[in-house]
């Protein structure tokens, strides 16, 4: 059986809602005239409406609800459209809101669109324009409401993952390299790419720091967190490890993730705890921006500024599937233009004059 993508799975989503269910609309202006014509027409194009007469009042059927769609006025006494809005985006955010306003006001259709308004209509308006903005309005709720289901699947999904793999790191009785590499094993058996990678890094990062004179011990500890380095892919979801596209905002937050995943895990085995710490901080950046900590400098522990120049290096000397493999003059000239900004310069330098760098034999 094929592992379903997310977009198939997010169709089902939409498929479960039943289009021809009359969606509920809440109408909410204080006027009771434009109220009721609201209310009709509403009601005319297949929906069944919920008019009530302020943002207050409004908020209570949300919640009683879980009301899909919203036509709001913006000018109301009390409590206004944007004030309605500002809840709606903590309390509801599946819900697509048409904003109804009869004063042309550019500053607060922009406001509207910040917000995640879906429609903005200026009165006075036909039924046709109206059910235009009810059309759009069901397919924004539709969608949102399919997004965050899928939000909600990838997160208990990435939990059970962690749970597992958290579980499993701990029944090992890790105590030296070897076991560690066995670890490696368990935990990559159907990638040697990420197997042969991290061994590689290892190589690297070893080599560097023995070169930058970093104590034994923490080289010990360093060569442990260069092979489980990758741990906390294993935990993101399949799509997301195979995707070659550009990421969304969510991916990215997912992928930002990845080291604190893995030394969570490393951190449920006491011996692997120091690799943890190294693992956590891999990301950090020399000058500071980097995640998930936004450590700079000397706060970014050596051993971890020692990986991430091993790391990046052995990176752009792998081929990817959006990419060929850099040159060895290319990866360092990557790492040279990130020295002092993403790299430790000091560190980057001792890189560049390992014996034996760029040779065919440093990749086997």
């Amino acid at each position: 059986m094929t592992a379903r993508s997310e977009t198939e799975q997010g169709l089902d989503v939409l498929a479960g809602d039943r289009f021809d269910v009359p969606a509920p609309v809440l109408v909410i202006d204080d006027d009771d005239g434009v109220r009721e014509v609201l209310t009709a027409w509403v009601e005319a194009d297949g929906c069944h409406p919920l008019p009530v007469c302020s943002a207050d009042e409004a908020l209570e059927v949300a919640d009683e609800c879980g009301v899909g769609i919203a036509l709001c006025d913006v000018q109301m006494p009390g409590h206004d459209g944007f004030w309605f809005l500002e809840q709606v985006e903590q309390r509801h955010p599946d819900m697509a809101v048409v904003l109804v306003t009869g004063v042309h006001d550019v500053d607060w259709a922009l406001r509207g669109l910040q917000h995640g308004v879906v429609d903005y209509l200026l009165k006075p308006f036909d039924q046709r324009s109206l059910s235009r903005a009810l059309e759009n309005g069901v397919r924004q709720h539709r969608l949102r409401r399919a997004d965050r289901l899928l939000r909600e699947q990838r997160a208990s999904e990435l939990g059970v993952r962690h749970a597992r793999l958290a579980q499993a790191m701990t029944r090992l009785e890790v105590s030296s390299t070897e076991q560690v590499e066995a670890a490696l094993d368990l935990v990559a058996f159907r990638s040697d790419v990420w197997r042969e990678h991290s061994q590689r890094v290892r190589h690297l990062a070893i080599a560097l720091a023995t070169t930058c004179r970093v104590p034994a011990r923490q080289v010990d500890a360093l060569g442990q967190a260069a092979l489980l380095h990758e741990l906390g892919r294993l935990v993101l979801p399949d799509g997301l490890l195979n995707k070659t596209g550009e990421l969304t905002t969510e991916e990215r937050a997912l992928w930002r993730r990845v080291p604190d995943l893995g030394a969570s895990i490393l951190d449920a085995v006491p011996a692997l705890r120091p690799a943890a710490g190294i693992v956590r901080s891999r990301f950090e950046e020399y000058a500071g921006g980097g995640y998930p900590r936004q450590l700079a400098g000397d706060e970014i522990p050596m051993t971890s500024r020692v990986l991430a120049v091993a790391d990046s290096y052995d990176a752009m000397r792998s081929p990817r599937p959006f990419r060929d493999a850099l040159t060895h003059e290319q990866a360092v000239a990557e790492l040279v233009r990130g020295s002092g900004t993403q790299f430790d310069p000091d560190v980057v330098r001792t890189f560049t004059h390992l014996p034996g760098l760029g040779a065919p034999e440093s990749r086997a």
